[in-house]
């Protein structure tokens, strides 16, 4: 039966290639467009979720409304320890926050000053690659400033800023600081108005001892175990605080990888569709050009159930093979677009909030290749049922008799 189909393929040689490079170009294209978009919305993942939101996070059931500095979590220390002894809790950290008017000596702007866990912040977020210029947070005193403040400041590293702010018990905060280092986060707004502060420094500052605003988890199941964690952290840190996953805290960037996805969907259909199309065009003309050798086969003696087996066979050989020259040319632009990525050509991209760099990179994951080949596989397979039932169908003698 094999050799009976792969002989028949090939009796029309420039029309088989021809369908088989469709196959393979519809899978070599889809296997980077999908590592690519994977790696944009891992990015804003990384960028919007895992730096800032965390896959769970404990706040004052006011805080996310208000954002008030006086909203904050009490004990905050003697939770976090116990946060921090979860089964399911990967990393931990402690945040609060506070506006203040931050100035050099020619110019002063208005901040979002983020206060930090210089350790446990590192667990959280990618530091090493969030920081632009100069070093981490290592000791009391020091400052970092997003790349956009640190431009309009004209602030260099070495130099010393200037803090005021009102503190939480009505009086005056003010402090110097030295800028360590320059930050580019990613958000496009932390990065124009941030400064990144020790946690212990911005407490000191706002007169909020052992009270932060946000204490925020990461999931050891990453995306998949966050539901698990919530039910942890809540049985933990429940009752007068607000436990929130993310797709509860951030609904819209939720919304916007879901719909992602869905287009990734999308597009895998589009592109085998019309692939489905070719197959099912090449199978129909060899059926209607067979019709008389089909009719003798049948004359002879050959159930209409090998005629389906036959026709299928067929489209599966033509499907291996553009499988096997689609899985090789999608390979290796799945490593171009992995390791080079592609460059926009325009300078960095701004979406929602979320900045990309000017070179986006794809991510693999295997299971991207094993449902793209799947796919091709069987919409070839849907595509042949129909030729397959039509030579099911013939009348020997008529079919004996077609030109």
């Amino acid at each position: 039966m094999i050799a009976l189909a792969w002989r028949n393929i090939w009796r029309h040689t420039r029309r088989s290639m021809i369908t088989v490079a469709a196959m393979s170009l519809g899978a070599a294209m889809c296997m980077p467009m999908m590592a690519m978009m994977e790696g944009m919305f891992s990015t804003m993942f990384d960028v919007a979720i895992t730096q800032q939101t965390g896959h769970v996070r404990v706040e004052h059931p006011d805080y996310p409304q208000t954002l008030s500095m006086f909203d904050t979590l009490q004990g905050a220390e003697s939770m976090l320890v116990e946060l921090e002894a979860l089964s399911e809790s990967a990393a931990v950290t402690w945040r609060a926050y506070g506006a203040g008017l931050l100035g050099t000596e020619d110019k002063s702007v208005g901040a979002q000053l983020i206060g930090v866990d210089p350790v446990r912040e590192i667990a959280v977020s990618p530091t090493e690659n969030m920081l632009d210029q100069g070093g981490w947070l290592s000791a009391p005193g020091q400052i970092l400033l997003g790349h956009g403040m640190a431009k309009e400041l004209g602030a260099a590293l070495g130099d010393e800023v200037v803090i005021m702010t009102q503190a939480a018990d009505g009086s005056i905060g003010a402090g110097a600081y030295e800028v360590i280092g320059t930050m580019r986060s990613g958000n496009k707004m932390r990065d124009k108005q941030g400064a990144w502060m020790s946690l212990a420094d911005l407490q000191e500052l706002l007169y909020i001892e052992d009270q932060v605003h946000e204490v925020v988890l990461l999931a050891s199941g990453g995306k998949d175990g966050v539901t698990v964690l919530q039910e942890q952290v809540t049985a933990v840190a429940g009752g007068d605080r607000l436990v929130r996953s993310w797709q509860q805290a951030q609904p819209q960037m939720a919304e916007m990888l879901k719909s992602g996805e869905a287009q990734s969907m999308v597009m895998l259909g589009v592109i085998f569709f019309l692939a489905g199309f070719g197959v099912l065009n090449t199978m129909l003309m060899s059926v209607f050009e067979r019709t008389r050798e089909l009719g003798v086969m049948m004359a002879l003696g050959t159930r209409p159930g090998k005629l389906v087996q036959l026709i299928i066979t067929e489209s599966l050989l033509l499907a291996v093979i553009g499988a096997v020259i689609g899985g090789l040319l999608g390979g290796g632009l799945d490593y171009l677009m992995c390791t080079s990525g592609i460059n926009l050509g325009y300078g960095d991209l701004d979406l929602n909030g979320v900045v990309f760099p000017e070179r986006i990179k794809g991510i693999f994951h295997p299971d991207q290749v094993v449902m793209v080949l799947a796919s091709m596989m069987s919409v070839t397979v849907l595509a042949s049922l129909w030729p397959a039932w039509r030579a099911s169908r013939l009348n020997p003698v008529q079919a004996m008799k077609a030109d």
